[in-house]
């Protein structure tokens, strides 16, 4: 891998992965990376900026994330669910709800805000659209 990096100076961990599966080495994009780096064969200018300011609520249940879960190659059709909170990135829950259907999901939404949670006061997701399905999520959450 370091060789063809060194052959190839200008290629990612993208490309050089598919360079190797042609040579019949199967390697998560991420693995490569973290190899080049390793061997400092990752310059500076090809390193993501860092962030420059911390996204955080001031207080708990102010927001909540939530996202599915699951890599590429999941034995499943669809991941976990989770739901985090915003401010003390305490996991509120991580349930396989095995869709993506509003009544498996609300099961789960119900049980983390009727105990000691209560109800965020918003929510966020990397796909609105998800949760954006049924007129039951709302009654939980605003979701943007």
């Amino acid at each position: 891998m370091t060789e063809l990096r060194l052959h190839y100076p200008d290629w990612g961990a993208r490309k050089l992965k598919v360079l190797l599966a042609r040579q019949g080495v199967e390697l998560p994009r991420n693995t490569i990376h973290r190899i080049l780096q390793r061997h400092d064969l990752i310059g500076p200018q090809e390193r993501g900026a860092a962030a420059t300011q911390r996204f955080e609520r001031e207080r708990p249940n102010e927001l909540w994330q939530m996202d599915f879960k699951g890599p590429k190659g999941w034995p499943q059709s669809i991941g976990p669910l989770s739901v985090l909170d915003d401010h003390s990135r305490y996991l509120i829950a991580l349930a396989a709800t095995g869709s993506t259907h509003a009544e498996p999901v609300q099961q789960q939404l119900e049980e983390a805000s009727s105990g000691v949670f209560g109800l965020a006061a918003d929510s966020a997701s990397s796909d609105e659209k998800l949760f954006r399905r049924s007129a039951p999520l709302d009654h939980y959450f605003r979701v943007r």
